[in-house]
């Protein structure tokens, strides 16, 4: 993905603003079924005000909930890379249509939900324009104070922190990569949960999900190995493919660090 974190920086912002004015696994993939927490005592909820702004002080975590599109440019509005780089019209583009920019309503019981279109990927200098056309998700920033601040990276060692469990009410057809971008893959591919070589799907499943950090890898050879002491937050990437665009729509709740 691309440049998707500064392209949502009126959401991160609103959800500062907010918050300054109130003040067990399944086998090797990590899923665990049910709709309960992480099932760990010591574990903490990253719960959100209702604008979608986290300040968790026990485990050092303060962010905006946002999201973000190859549609959307630095602005939070269109037009964004697909547009500008890859040439593509805005109906061959992504289209987030919840949230709105520059907002992310919290549903209630710390439920932050999104939907919307990804498309088909088309074709920019006789190759397909993953580059350009990567699709839309939601994310939440680890170290990012708003109103103008610099985003941090996490030390998610120093925090104790082994990984995060969350739940979902209804997987993308068209799947979904839980992300985790560091200082050095912010903005671009970065590592995610059950990568591969064949950038298959995370395995996501409805109800609760857990990863630990070991589950986070390399889709390429490219793409640095996830460094744990710069995390800079999570990604909840619908990816766009070859064979037809495609809507989504779910929840992410309870979303939790696990000591």
């Amino acid at each position: 993905m691309k440049n998707q974190l500064a392209a949502l920086l009126l959401v991160v912002s609103a959800g500062a603003l907010s918050a300054a004015c109130s003040s067990d696994s399944d086998g090797d993939n990590g899923n665990t079924g049910g709709t309960g927490g992480g099932g760990n005592s010591n574990s903490v909820e990253l719960k959100a005000d209702m604008t979608g702004y986290v300040k968790v002080d026990s485990v050092g975590i303060q962010g905006a909930w946002y999201a973000y599109a190859d549609s959307l440019g630095p602005n939070g509005m269109p037009p964004g890379s697909c547009q500008m780089k890859g040439m593509h019209p805005d109906a061959e583009c992504a289209v987030v249509t919840k949230p709105q920019p520059g907002s992310f309503d919290n549903a209630g019981d710390n439920k932050l939900c999104t939907e919307g279109t990804v498309e088909k990927v088309g074709m920019l200098n006789n190759a397909n324009d993953y580059e350009n056309q990567w699709g839309a998700g939601i994310g939440l920033d680890f170290s990012n104070a708003g109103m103008g601040a610099t985003k941090m990276p996490y030390d998610a060692v120093a925090n104790g922190i082994k990984g995060v469990s969350f739940n979902i009410d209804a997987p993308p057809t068209a799947g979904l990569r839980v992300e985790f971008p560091d200082v050095m893959t912010d903005g671009k591919s970065a590592a995610y949960w059950g990568a591969s070589s064949s950038y298959p799907p995370s395995p996501v499943v409805a109800g609760l999900n857990t990863i630990t950090w070991d589950k986070v890898v390399p889709p390429a050879s490219s793409v640095p190995v996830l460094d744990t002491t710069k995390i800079m937050g999570i990604q909840f990437h619908v990816p766009t493919s070859t064979s037809a665009s495609a809507t989504y729509k779910f929840c992410i709740s309870n979303l939790t660090v696990l000591k």
